[in-house]
């Protein structure tokens, strides 16, 4: 699944075309409000991470953690682990 300027593309005559991305969400499996699971492949190390936020895009907030801790030097598994227990900044708001 792609949106929008996320997906594959390349120049009609050849001179170049999207890198493999060396950090990338491989599988979900979404459980509703309840967040989801996900495969993250950071260059080709596999992790499995249970995710407490809902949605694609959240997914996408996920991903980018990953890769900016990933360039930071944290372990992949440390990173999953936060993202395991990550929280919705607005959760605890009431009206």
């Amino acid at each position: 699944m792609f949106y929008g300027h996320i997906g594959h593309y390349r120049c009609e005559t050849g001179d170049f075309t999207r890198p493999q991305p060396t950090v990338a969400i491989t599988s979900v499996a979404a459980t509703g409000l309840e967040g989801s699971t996900f495969t993250v492949a950071v260059d080709g190390k596999r992790s499995e991470v249970k995710f407490t936020l809902p949605g694609t895009y959240n997914l996408y907030n996920a991903l980018a953690a990953t890769a900016v801790a990933g360039g930071l030097g944290v372990p992949q598994t440390k990173t999953a682990e936060v993202l395991a227990v990550a929280r919705a900044a607005f959760a605890g708001l009431k009206r």
